[in-house]
């Protein structure tokens, strides 16, 4: 049985007064499976869980002494092109509207571009000045996210003037993103059109837009990413907890997708000279349950992501090549799998390195190619047939293989930004064991029993 998993939102949660729940409310929930609408008992129970969550009520004006957080959203602002009917190929060349087209933007993969917008007012009855201003955002795990670029927009209501500054400078502690909008930083950051500006009082406002880079990969891993914010301003320089003077904290959150692929290669067992093929095999995955299926990660968008490219296999001696054949299986949304296959011969017949041009065979690489480029996780695996000499021994076999980002990986080196060894899409391995095996063949005849005996060595 496969492994799945769902994603479900509630919409409108109506819980009382905010004034008047508890610090910690728990949802639970119970989903079931009827086969038979009409025959509810039958209900087989498929999943329960208990939700709790702890509710922030908006502090009144007369509570509230520094920034109020009157929102605070972060969303995915790359996208694919337009795949509405789930096929995973394209409708046309336009590009998904999270607006009109109900696409994910709550889900993410190493070159993607996230949006994080946070908008705050100074709530102060005193009227005081204040110096310095924060936003502080925690991320559940961040080594793969940079800031791309940070622009601050600030209304100055005693001067009923707005001006804003897109030279913000951010700065990273494990994970989290540090980023300072005081009149002193401002300045430090060229931004001189503060006009009378002299720092934050009762009824400012304050707009920051950030956008974050998924700039490295974290290989067939989903991270639920929590971003906890700190939204505040301060008469002091860099204050610790106790002076934060933060009316409320926002939880954004997004899915994070990492993508993973392996290769391999299979030997046969030849029964003397007889033909057979040994197969070579490669997996791209972005989800890390299934990578046959095509987990359909972005719908109604397509994506394509990553592409097999040049796959050489280096033939032992007294192994001669015959022919060769290639299967591609790739998902076409809601699971449904795909099984391709193609002819295909080696650049190379006459030597005993064979190189494979799969990419010619994808319409992205080539005008001509028969196979559409996926958008999701798929196989693909390359049967070589082989003869052996009949003096062949017992050998190795090795292959190498590189690949090409497609879409929103066409900017990230071939390892993914990182020096992790199973994202690297070139890759030369060799095998451990012998899997070519070659067995020969002595028969002895008894004239007794007049039986066969046969007698193998390998």
């Amino acid at each position: 049985m496969g492994f799945f998993k769902s994603e479900i939102f509630i919409k409108k949660l109506v819980l009382g007064s905010c004034a008047n729940l508890p610090n910690e409310v728990q949802i639970k929930s119970q989903f079931n499976y009827i086969s038979d609408p009409l025959n509810c008992s039958c209900a087989v129970p498929i999943g329960a869980d208990t939700l709790r969550i702890s509710p922030k009520c908006i502090p009144s004006n007369s509570n509230c002494l520094g920034l109020l957080t009157l929102g605070s959203d972060m969303k995915r602002i790359s996208y694919g092109l337009k795949d509405i009917n789930g096929d995973q190929l394209p409708d046309g060349s336009q590009i998904a509207n999270p607006s009109v087209d109900p696409i994910n933007t709550y889900r993410a993969m190493s070159g993607d571009l996230l949006s994080a917008t946070h908008i705050a007012v100074v709530k102060d009855a005193t009227n005081d000045l204040w110096d310095f201003g924060y936003l502080e955002s925690s991320f559940e795990i961040a080594p793969e996210t940079d800031v791309r670029s940070a622009i601050v927009q600030i209304y100055d209501k005693s001067a009923n003037r707005a001006f804003s500054c897109n030279a913000l400078v951010s700065r990273k502690n494990a994970n989290t993103f540090k980023f300072e909008f005081g009149r002193t930083a401002l300045l430090g950051n060229s931004c001189t059109d503060l006009g009378s500006f002299e720092g934050f009082r009762n009824g400012d406002s304050i707009k920051l837009e950030i956008i974050y880079e998924i700039a490295r990969n974290r290989p067939a891993v989903i991270v639920e990413n929590v971003v906890q914010n700190s939204f505040y301003i301060s008469k002091t320089s860099n204050p610790t907890n106790p002076n934060l003077n933060d009316c409320q904290q926002y939880i954004n959150r997004f899915n994070y997708y990492g993508y993973g692929s392996f290769g391999q290669i299979s030997g046969a067992i030849f029964n003397g000279c007889e033909d057979k093929f040994i197969q070579f095999s490669y997996s791209y995955i972005n989800h890390p349950y299934d990578a046959s299926a095509g987990r359909d990660v972005f719908p109604f968008e397509y994506r394509p992501q990553n592409l097999m490219n040049l796959v050489t296999v280096n033939l032992p001696l007294g192994y001669n090549f015959l022919r060769s054949e290639i299967d591609l299986s790739v998902g076409r949304g809601k699971e449904r799998n795909v099984q391709l296959s193609s002819p295909i011969n080696p650049i190379n017949t006459s030597s005993r390195n064979l190189e494979f041009n799969v990419g010619q065979l994808f319409k992205s690489q080539n005008a001509s190619g028969i196979w559409d480029t996926p958008d999701d996780a798929y196989n693909l695996s390359i049967k070589i047939y082989l003869a052996p000499d009949c003096n062949a021994t017992t050998e190795k076999v090795s292959f190498s293989y590189t690949a090409i980002h497609q879409g929103q990986l066409s900017s990230l080196p071939s390892n993914g930004g990182n020096t992790d060894s199973s994202d690297d899409l070139s890759k030369s391995t060799e095998s451990n064991t012998e899997v070519l095996f070659l067995l020969h063949h002595r028969y002895l005849y008894n004239p007794q029993n007049k039986q066969i005996m046969v007698l193998v060595q390998h």
